[in-house]
């Protein structure tokens, strides 16, 4: 479980300062303050969490809601299963475009015969007496995905070196893949889902906006130290949100009051000097 909230900021000096000026520009008590940004806060959680896109141009704002963003996550997803899950498609053709054309026909035709008759002990003698790259892969039936979660590492990511299996059921592997891609922004969403369980607030894309678990809290209502906290109850959600992108969250909520505060005290002056002005 990860846990972030507004509160674990407030000693921020940055955040401090910027919650007063803006509370005191509305007239609201901080404890408002901070309920009102709950959602805004989330969604900048949602932003920095991975997948994000960072551009060399402006490295302090990663793109993290963008659908560019969101397409690069699930490519991502299809390139690391591309290392754990092979179909025997890709061996058949490694198989008849062997150097030697002949006896590679005849074998991967063997091959193919031995995989779609369900004799996987076949198939495997036929790979190993082959001269091919993945002549020494293992051959399995479909596992739901049990290699997948051994090979990743400790941010969900497989490795290049990873060593692939050779699955009978292609059409197994392409559903897993389709099924794990529906799953990017499945950590987004937690910060997004715990930002509106505060203030009931929060737009964002559906694919940030799935049903993920998460706890938001108001605790608002102490006025001596008010606070909000956001809980991201996605298993591997602090994996995903790696802590220069928190950081990056804390400071794009900050740049948000401060923005807000200025608006309004812009708005104050110009309304007082159009006053000063009427009775001149």
């Amino acid at each position: 479980m990860n846990e972030l909230g507004i509160y674990a900021l407030i000693d921020d000096a940055a955040l401090q300062a910027s919650l007063d000026g803006l509370a005191a520009a509305t007239g609201r008590t901080q404890g408002e303050v901070l309920r009102a940004g709950a959602s805004t806060f989330a969604r900048y959680l949602a932003g920095n969490t991975m997948p994000v896109i960072v551009s060399a141009a402006n490295p302090e704002n990663p793109d993290g809601g963008s659908l560019a963003a969101r397409n690069m996550g699930r490519k991502a997803v299809a390139r690391d299963l591309a290392r754990v899950y092979i179909s025997p498609a890709k061996i058949f053709s490694q198989l008849k475009n062997w150097s030697n054309a002949k006896l590679g026909a005849s074998i991967a035709r063997q091959f193919y015969k031995a995989i779609k008759s369900g004799n996987i002990s076949e198939a495997r003698s036929i790979l190993r007496r082959s001269g091919i790259s993945a002549q020494h892969l293992e051959i399995i039936d479909w596992d739901s995905g049990a290699h997948h979660r051994k090979s990743r590492n400790k941010y969900g990511r497989v490795q290049t070196s990873n060593k692939p299996v050779i699955v009978t059921d292609p059409k197994r592997i392409k559903e897993y893949v389709k099924a794990k891609q529906k799953l990017v922004g499945w950590a987004k969403s937690g910060w997004i889902a715990a930002g509106r369980q505060v203030n009931g607030k929060g737009t964002a894309s559906a694919w940030m906006s799935q049903p993920a678990p998460a706890t938001g809290k108001d605790n608002t209502k102490n006025t001596e130290t008010p606070s909000v906290s956001l809980t991201n109850r996605v298993s591997y959600a602090h994996a995903a949100l790696r802590e220069k992108y928190n950081a990056s969250a804390g400071a794009g909520f900050v740049r948000t009051l401060v923005k807000q505060t200025d608006a309004i005290l812009a708005k104050q002056a110009a309304k007082e000097q159009a006053r000063v002005n009427g009775k001149h």
